[in-house]
């Protein structure tokens, strides 16, 4: 025998507890984005605070550059019991997350 063995049902509260990060609260696609109103608002904060910040602006790209990709990135903030408590969405440069 190599140690102590584990208490009876670690492993498997290891186990819960990974599967909860993956959890379905997020949307995985924009077509889930558009039927929740709470992720628009999100998303419409998000844009408000680009724009009063001046973090960028759209621009017209000439035909000698080639203009950077987004994505949307959506996470749901709990507080310490689990409850949502904010809705977050924030624009990335594609490959930067």
């Amino acid at each position: 025998m190599l140690g102590p063995t584990s208490p009876p049902g670690l492993a498997q509260r290891e186990l819960e507890e990974h599967l909860l990060l993956a959890s379905d609260t997020e949307p995985s696609t924009f077509a889930e984005v558009q039927q929740h109103g709470c992720w628009r608002l999100a998303m419409l904060d998000e844009m408000t605070a680009i724009e009063a910040n001046e973090t960028w602006e759209l621009a017209d790209p000439s035909h000698h550059s080639r203009p950077i990709g987004l994505k949307w990135v959506y996470k749901a903030k709990k507080d310490a019991a689990g409850i949502i408590s904010k809705y977050k969405a924030r624009l990335v440069a594609k490959g930067y997350v």
